[in-house]
């Protein structure tokens, strides 16, 4: 393992700094994604239910369903990555709080050493 040093520590806590930022820009995106797919998969399954005159109502429900089931998988996953990059942001948030305990001790130990 290697020593942790203040130079190596501070390097690493702007490493997930910037990391946390990138992260932030594709959350946003993804965000927009996400409300975008949403929104195409219930306007797709509302025309797709106008379309068809013929069955009960669960019947044409199901036809729906199995007509928009790309759009509704579409939303979904980007539901999953809306969920996956705000995991990610927040193991990175973690990482920078272990980083400044780090960074503290280093500092303890150097007045120690004084």
């Amino acid at each position: 393992m290697n020593d942790i040093t203040p130079t190596t520590a501070v390097l690493e806590l702007a490493k997930l700094s910037r990391l946390v930022d990138e992260l932030g820009y594709k959350l946003h995106d993804a965000e927009r994604k996400a409300v975008n797919s949403e929104h195409d998969y219930v306007v797709a399954k509302a025309k797709a239910l106008l379309a068809i005159d013929a069955g009960t109502v669960p019947e044409r429900e199901a036809q729906a369903t199995l007509a928009t089931g790309a759009e509704r998988l579409t939303a979904k996953l980007a539901e999953a990555e809306l969920r996956i990059l705000r995991k990610d942001i927040a193991v990175a948030e973690i990482r920078i709080d272990v980083g400044r305990s780090v960074v503290g001790v280093l500092r303890a130990e150097a007045q120690v050493v004084r």
